[in-house]
């Protein structure tokens, strides 16, 4: 057996074992709870049962140490299976990490070992075999396994988030919504963590472009417990593809006491900063990247870098010098280059790589992702790998063209591919950034063709965010290039 004390210190000498109740005041399941709502689990270790419902509510309310509290669980009870699901589930989302990662590894180790060496029943056996999938690279084929048992227990947050989870990283966005759908009628008040559920739908609701859909269960879950910073987030990514930036503002502003100590604070952050970015005011929006965002560079992990290389590529874009504060992140994001397990990540890696003066950075990331998408390769068979083969050198080219100037060649690339950015996984409003490097591309490449489409792509944006003031200087910035139209020699639209 492996020991889990390799994989961190341990928790049962940190974590609270007699742990009652939730911050919100739900009664944290123990095992006669999980039996009563249908979902049995296979300890009779109370402690574990309740540690494995405090990791996640901790994942489902975004907040706290739902790592740690998953390993005090598995501690407690060595061949409780579903506490290692959790730590996996953290570890391959929330980290990166090769596909030949020893932690990883080592968890899956443990995970399988727990599950034979006791019977484990139905759902967690659908459980253990989707994380087994995940944890391969194989995304598409856990969430087949996930769907599978939501129609079976439906009442259960656990599969639902997790479903939720890899179907955002697949960029499934109607996938996600449809599976939230199916399992809301059987979510009441009474059911543990059905206010996340709701939040999730107001999400999938939003990135399905049901605004007013996204807006009722965003509300509706914050009815039910206020500092639940998935909803939240929600309608603040309902303000973001609406244009409704002002608001947006106001409302983060208004909510910040509810989500500025969880573990989504830096994220929020991201959002209020686009909004002062969106609406010109250019000084508080390097303030709050300053002051805000940047403070998570490290703590916050692979979403904290995620979310600064966003910012900065945003604020060069508004034309903002925002001197050597890419230096913070280069290095991080560079060191990830290796591991493809997320094409929603190589994303970001190439915005970081790109803003490096090291031609060896540079190269290094190409070379990296054309090792990975070789004859040879041993990851044919995982999701990234089908992603990337489409879309990764032809999107780390656009960025790397874009860095260099080469407005024309950018524009070209993105516009052959801009169809399938959402097989990079991430929300609408952070895939958006190809968007907007393929109008600066079109408006700053000029001639007759490219000032024509970066024109129509502007007004493409304001059919949506009508309200948008950057789309409005953007538009001021195509009309100026627009001298009007030639044939494309390559490209579609």
């Amino acid at each position: 057996r492996s020991d889990l004390s390799n994989l961190g210190y341990r928790m049962t000498d940190k974590i609270d074992l007699d742990v009652e109740f939730t911050p919100s005041g739900r009664k944290l399941r123990g095992v006669e709870e999980w039996q009563a709502m249908g979902l049995p689990v296979s300890t009779v270790s109370t402690s574990s049962a309740r540690l494995l419902d405090l990791s996640l509510e901790m994942v489902l309310g975004v907040y706290g140490t739902p790592y740690e509290t998953a390993m005090a669980a598995a501690e407690e009870d060595e061949d409780f299976a579903l506490p290692v699901c959790v730590l996996l589930w953290l570890r391959v989302l929330g980290t990166s990490g090769k596909l030949e990662d020893d932690a990883i590894l080592e968890l899956v180790k443990r995970m399988e070992t727990a599950a034979s060496s006791r019977e484990h029943n139905e759902r967690e056996r659908a459980i253990v075999a989707a994380i087994s999938e995940m944890a391969r690279g194989r995304l598409e084929e856990a969430i087949d396994v996930l769907e599978t048992a939501t129609v079976l227990y439906p009442q259960d947050a656990m599969l639902v988030k997790l479903a939720n989870d890899l179907c955002y990283f697949l960029g499934q966005s109607v996938r996600m919504r449809d599976l939230n759908a199916r399992v809301l009628p059987y979510m009441t008040e009474a059911t543990p963590m059905s206010n996340y559920v709701y939040g999730m739908m107001a999400f999938t609701s939003e990135e399905s472009a049901d605004y007013e859909t996204a807006v009722t269960y965003g509300q509706k879950a914050l009815g039910v417990y206020s500092k639940d910073p998935w909803a939240i987030h929600a309608l603040a990514h309902v303000h973001e593809m609406k244009g409704t930036h002002s608001e947006c503002v106001e409302f983060l502003q208004s909510t910040k006491q509810d989500w500025d100590t969880s573990n989504l604070a830096c994220h929020c952050y991201w959002h209020w900063g686009l909004c002062l970015l969106e609406l010109g005011n250019k000084d508080d929006a390097m303030a709050m990247f300053d002051q805000n965002i940047a403070g998570y560079i490290g703590p916050g992990g692979v979403f904290a870098l995620v979310d600064s290389s966003q910012y900065l590529q945003r604020m060069e874009l508004e034309d903002i010098d925002v001197g050597r504060r890419w230096q913070k992140i280069i290095q991080p994001l560079y060191e990830l280059r290796e591991h493809h397990r997320l094409a929603f990540n190589d994303m970001h890696i190439a915005l970081a790589s790109a803003a490096s003066d090291k031609a060896s950075l540079r190269e290094g990331v190409l070379s990296c992702m054309r090792d990975f998408l070789s004859e040879n390769s041993k990851a044919k068979d995982t999701t990234s790998y089908g992603v990337l083969s489409k879309i990764g050198i032809p999107i780390l080219s656009a960025v790397l063209a874009y860095r260099d100037g080469k407005y024309d060649e950018c524009a070209t690339l993105l516009l052959s591919k801009r169809y399938q950015f959402h097989l990079l996984g991430g929300s609408g409003a952070q895939r958006d950034i190809l968007t907007l490097m393929l109008i600066h591309s079109c408006i700053k490449a000029g001639g007759k063709f490219h000032s024509k489409l970066g024109r129509q792509l502007v007004h493409e944006r304001l059919m949506t965010k009508k309200a948008s003031k950057m789309s409005v200087r953007l538009l001021a910035a195509a009309e100026s290039k627009d001298v009007g139209l030639s044939s494309p020699s390559t490209g579609k639209i």
